[in-house]
Order: structure tokens, then sequence, then C-alpha cells
């Protein structure tokens, strides 16, 4: 199982500091993810950012910056994925490729995966358990991949209220990606231990982290 870290919406102190000490630790996958912070803002954290590291970085938002920090990819929120008709999400896919990143997005139903869905990279699932980071976000299903559509190649990653006692539950539902937020950022002064521990819940499950 794949660990990915989501940022924390909102910056602080020394955050890119510790970014970089995750990285140095083997995370493999961070998401930007910072809606209310402007573009600015974005630019001056990842200009903090280790340059041999930032192809391991999403950006949720600002997707330009992905091509002038040669970022890993991008993320549509479900929002953004639902303004694009098929075609044009298609479109956008193809043009993520061919500049050599990985695009993906996220769902909060089951009921998407009804529909056809375009090909991203990656399909983020949430919230698997009662939220960390949102008071009361709560799941109203149980999100196991083999119930949501078997035929999806492509890695579906949970998220929400993931922690460590949690992750070999995500291992048995049959997730091999998971992603955390509060876990990791509710006390940013305890990220690297809490990361430490989390890479090795993976590996005692024989996960990978």
């Amino acid at each position: 199982m794949k660990l990915r870290v989501i940022s924390s919406p909102d910056f602080f102190e020394e955050e890119s500091q510790l970014v970089n000490a995750l990285f140095d630790l083997g995370l493999k996958c961070f998401h930007l993810r910072k809606p209310e912070e402007e573009k600015e803002s974005i630019v001056t954290f990842l200009s903090k950012i280790k340059e041999e590291y930032r192809q391991k970085i999403i950006i949720h938002g600002h997707f330009q910056l992905a091509y002038d920090f040669n970022l890993g990819g991008i993320h549509l929120t479900e929002l953004h994925r639902r303004s694009l008709s098929k075609r044009e999400c298609d479109r956008l896919i193809m043009e993520v490729r061919e500049m050599g990143k990985k695009i993906g997005s996220a769902f909060h139903q089951k009921e998407a995966f009804q529909e056809e869905l375009p090909a991203f990279d990656y399909y983020l699932v949430s919230p698997l358990f009662e939220s960390i980071s949102k008071v009361g976000y709560k799941p109203k299903e149980i999100w196991e991949p083999k119930s949501i559509k078997p035929e999806i190649r492509a890695a579906l990653v949970g998220l929400g209220g993931v922690e460590l006692s949690r992750i070999p539950t995500c291992k048995a539902w049959g997730f091999e990606e998971v992603a955390v937020l509060g876990t990791i950022w509710h006390r940013p002064d305890k990220a690297i231990e809490k990361f430490k521990a989390l890479q090795k819940a993976c590996q005692q499950n024989n996960l990978m982290y």
C-alpha cells in the first residue's frame, strides 16, 4: 500500500521544512492542497522544496505551477471535474499526460462510479472513516475497492480518518493506497513521529510506504 500525505489547508511556520523532512524519510507522494491561499504564497512554498522532490508533488489548483516547478501532476476537485464534459475531461487528461504528468480526481459518492469515468491515474475516494480534520464529516457508505468498480485499473486512494490503527483495515478492504491529512497535521510538532509510525505499520502489514 502506497502512503500519500495531503497538506494542511493553511500554511504554517516551518511547513516546507517538515515536508522536505518527510520526503527525506521516504514519502512517495505529497498533495499540495491550499484552497484559500494565493498563488504567490504557493510559489514561495514550492521554491523551498528541494528540486529532487518536486516531481513527487500533486497540486490542487493553480495548475500552471505544475509545469513551472516540474511537479508530478495535478488534481481535479469533484466540482471541477463535474464542470467538464467527458470529452473536455479526456482532452485535459491527454494534455497533462503529454507533459509527462499524472492526473486524478476526488470522489465522494459510490454512485459516481456507475458513470463512464475518465481514465484518471488515480481516484481519491473519501471519507473511509470519520474525518480527523473535518469535524462531523463521516462516511455514509463503506468504500471497498471490489465493491466500487472492479474493472478500474488505476489506483483507488482511500482518504478520511486514516490513522495508525486503521492501516490493517484499509489493507483488508483491498486498498493499495491511502492518504492522510489530519493524522499528520493535527499536531505539526508530531508530524515526523506520526509519519514514521505509519511507515512502520505499512511495513508490518507487508505494505508499501
